[in-house]
């Protein structure tokens, strides 16, 4: 005896189950047994073939509506945090010449501020580059 008082394949009586997978002929079976199929068949056609397929596909589109919208709201806010990045720099003058590189270190130095705190002239040139990169 197999699981739950199943028994196995190996274990069944083949000739005594033949019968039971033995397909029948539809003229075979008695005609009462017939009709009751046919209005068996005939009263949940509706719900299988029609409904059910109607109800999978609304659920199939629903989840795709779904998906689309995720996929919209997620974009919009990543182009959200790029611009706040962006933002970030739009403050920032990009020094583009040696000229102006120059001026920038007289006036850090002007303050005695080249090296050091955050506020420093190397923290300025990251800065710049990051400014460089973002725009």
């Amino acid at each position: 005896m197999g699981k739950l008082g199943q028994t196995r394949f190996d274990e069944l009586d083949i000739e005594a189950e033949e019968g039971k997978w033995r397909l029948k002929s539809y003229f075979k079976i008695p005609a009462d047994e017939r009709w009751r199929l046919l209005r068996d068949i005939r009263r949940r056609k509706h719900g299988i073939c029609v409904l059910k397929p109607r109800l999978d596909l609304e659920a199939h589109n629903d989840a795709k509506r779904q998906r689309s919208a995720d996929a919209a709201t997620k974009t919009e806010e990543s182009a959200k945090a790029k611009a706040l990045s962006f933002m970030g720099f739009k403050d920032v003058d990009i020094v583009t010449t040696d000229a102006g590189l120059a001026t920038i270190c007289a006036g850090f130095e002007s303050r005695g501020k080249l090296l050091g705190t955050k506020g420093s002239f190397v923290e300025y040139l990251r800065s710049q580059l990051r400014a460089m990169k973002h725009a």
